[in-house]
């Protein structure tokens, strides 16, 4: 009997498996954690090779880059965080946010890209000037500091700001707050820091002044953001500041009439828009802004107090109505803003009010729907603003115009207000 060659000793053995390995890069992304904020790693991320450290953060690498966000972009990997980002840290570290994010995309590079283009948002009414418009007060608590006394900057404003001697503070480890006192600390501060102004400091600014008054250029924007608003408002109008103007300018209705002056809207200027809360009547809430407004002024409120010849003007559950402020107490009055419809609709889409002729008569100066998404496919930036804008636009002119509206309804009575008899001039 001879002995078993060693290539079939070799044959009759049974080939044990390769142990697996204990941990494998998936191929796929992971299902996301609703609650948590998704940022995907895409190779301007990885040129950029760091990311910002945060507790409880889950990082998932990919053994191929795969397509994501309806295959418009190859990601390399996502990192999870339990909270939302800053725009400054998104931009430092070339992140990309996931659109499924329970917060809004910031329009960084390739925001446009990623998501699907967004519903044209509605248009705001007045807001709080910040230092930096591209963050908000969130990105300061976001980053643990909670006192709620400084606004946040991104580096590039925070040096700005600096320039102009104004006091400016890093957002360090912890939620604390060092301020800086030269460029050079600037620089030396961790890649994604997050910095910030002394709120006190910034409303005293004129800077801070400059945006607020910069309200009263942007008429037009601003009394169409508050008829449009969807929740109740109010805003308040006061008389332009013109000697043509003085003999009305605090003056009472009966005053007016004796001299046969009415209430017109071009003699105004929008001073103020907000939202309105609580269910109070119109009347009631009428008399609560006069004592706001001349007692407790909101910040970035800096005109003059309220007083007669004021005129209040509130949206509740859709109705509008507006308020004189009479000698004593306030008015009712029709026809300061919906007295010639083709002139308010007029008003809200042409460029300026020279152009108030009865035609809507602009160019098309500005890009269309089209032109942006071809710009976002093409991998350019895009500002999501100016995408609202166009979407607003195009969805204006699919309307019927509106002297074909005006020719289809019925004629109507116009009706003047009598002041009360009661009312008398304030001397």
């Amino acid at each position: 009997m001879q002995p078993e060659s060693p290539q079939a000793d070799t044959e009759n053995q049974e080939v044990s498996p390769e142990p697996e390995p204990s941990w494998k890069i998936p191929a796929e992304l992971p299902e996301q954690n609703p609650s948590m904020f998704r940022y995907y790693i895409t190779q301007e991320s990885l040129d950029v090779g760091t990311y910002p450290l945060m507790d409880g953060k889950t990082i998932t690498e990919l053994a191929a880059p795969v397509k994501v966000e309806q295959d418009s972009i190859t990601v390399f990997g996502c990192i999870d965080y339990p909270y939302p980002l800053t725009a400054e840290q998104e931009r430092e570290y070339a992140l990309l946010p996931a659109s499924q994010n329970p917060q809004a995309l910031d329009s960084i590079g390739h925001a446009a890209e990623a998501a699907p283009l967004p519903d044209a948002p509605e248009q705001a009414l007045d807001e709080y000037p910040m230092p930096d418009p591209l963050l908000r007060e969130d990105d300061l608590k976001n980053c643990g500091y909670q006192d709620g006394d400084l606004l946040p900057l991104s580096k590039e404003r925070a040096l700005e700001l600096f320039e102009q001697d104004l006091t400016v503070y890093a957002v360090v480890d912890g939620g604390g707050a060092e301020m800086l006192f030269d460029r050079e600390e600037f620089e030396s501060q961790l890649p994604g820091t997050v910095f910030a102004l002394s709120r006190e400091e910034w409303e005293e600014s004129p800077a801070f002044d400059a945006l607020v008054q910069d309200r009263l250029n942007r008429q037009q924007e601003r009394e169409q953001a508050f008829l449009s608003h969807e929740g109740d408002c109010f805003a308040i109008y006061q008389v332009k500041d013109d000697d043509s103007l003085r003999e009305i300018r605090f003056e009472g209705l009966d005053w007016l009439q004796s001299i046969g002056r009415e209430v017109e809207r071009e003699n105004y200027n929008l001073i103020y828009t907000a939202p309105l809360s609580g269910k109070d009547t119109p009347e009631v809430v009428a008399e609560q802004l006069f004592y706001r407004f001349i007692n407790e002024h909101p910040k970035d409120y800096h005109s003059p107090s309220m007083s007669v010849s004021d005129i209040v003007a509130i949206r509740r559950d859709g109705a509008l109505s507006c308020h004189y402020c009479d000698s004593f107490g306030f008015q009712q009055i029709t026809g300061f803003l919906d007295a010639n419809p083709l002139k308010n609709a007029e008003m809200s889409m042409e460029d300026d009010y020279g152009m108030i002729d009865g035609i809507i008569n602009n160019g098309p100066k500005e890009p269309t729907v089209a032109q942006l998404e071809q710009q976002a496919r093409s991998g350019q930036p895009i500002s999501l603003m100016d995408l609202a804008d166009a979407v607003h636009r195009e969805e204006r002119d699919k309307r019927k115009s509106v002297v074909e509206q005006l020719h289809q309804q019925p004629k109507q009575e116009s009706k003047k207000t009598a002041p009360k008899k009661s009312a008398e001039r304030e001397l």
